[in-house]
């Protein structure tokens, strides 16, 4: 188990709030942290996400220890967190998909890209091209 909270805004000059976990095995602390957070959280809620995601790493990366000394965890960890909306928006809210490189969208914001590739996926952000609004071409030598 892991317990896990957050203070909200309270650095008076920077406005960062302070996350904190305690990892819990036999009825003792076995890791814990408490840390001025590096994002300025906008709401309470925000700033217990960033705490409990903390929390969550730290959970795998214990539950992958205890694995690999010969101690596998059947059960989820489970991390308490006394923020109601915190939560409502980490139960479930996403499922992760595979997505192959070529047709990843967010390469366009990552790297470069030839041409083609690149026009390719403003296609599948809904973008248009410039050169079919204008009848002309913004590529030098075309």
């Amino acid at each position: 188990m892991v317990y896990s909270n957050a203070s909200f805004a309270d650095d008076p000059e920077s406005r960062r709030s302070v996350g904190a976990y305690a990892s819990m095995l036999a009825g003792g602390v076995i890791s814990w942290q408490s840390k001025q957070q590096s994002m300025i959280a906008t709401s309470t809620t925000k700033a217990k996400i960033l705490s409990a995601s903390s929390a969550t790493r730290e959970a795998i990366w214990l539950r992958r220890l205890a694995g690999d000394v010969g101690i596998p965890q059947a059960q989820p960890t489970i991390i308490q967190e006394d923020n109601a909306a915190c939560i409502q928006i980490a139960k479930d809210p996403v499922k992760l998909e595979y997505c192959p490189t070529h047709v990843n969208a967010a390469d366009i914001m990552t790297k470069p890209l030839g041409f083609q590739h690149f026009d390719q996926l403003c296609a599948l952000l809904g973008m248009v091209s410039l050169v079919s609004l204008t009848g002309g071409s913004v590529r030098s030598g075309v």
